[in-house]
């Protein structure tokens, strides 16, 4: 399904949810990404563009990923785009 819409795939572990058997767990990644989001966003450095990020969670609302794409917006100036 991504092939047909142009994207590749490419696992980055490093970006996943450390924090997921915890109650705060929103709290507990944004201050990963405060502290070390462009060390982790540097791993998509190189990677063709556009990006998907992909994980397990059915709803961005319910995952990390809307964190990781907040901030990518925020530092790199990129525009966000969830599809559900």
């Amino acid at each position: 399904m991504l092939a047909d819409a142009g994207f590749g795939y490419r696992s980055l572990v490093e970006l996943g949810n450390l924090f997921l058997e915890f109650d705060d767990w929103r709290v507990r990644y944004s201050q990963l990404l405060e502290a070390a989001g462009e060390l982790l966003a540097g791993r998509l450095a190189g990677l063709a563009e556009p990006l998907c990020l992909l994980c397990a969670e059915k709803r961005a609302a319910d995952c990390h990923r809307q964190q990781v794409a907040e901030y990518l917006a925020r530092t790199r100036l990129v525009d966000v785009v969830h599809l559900e």
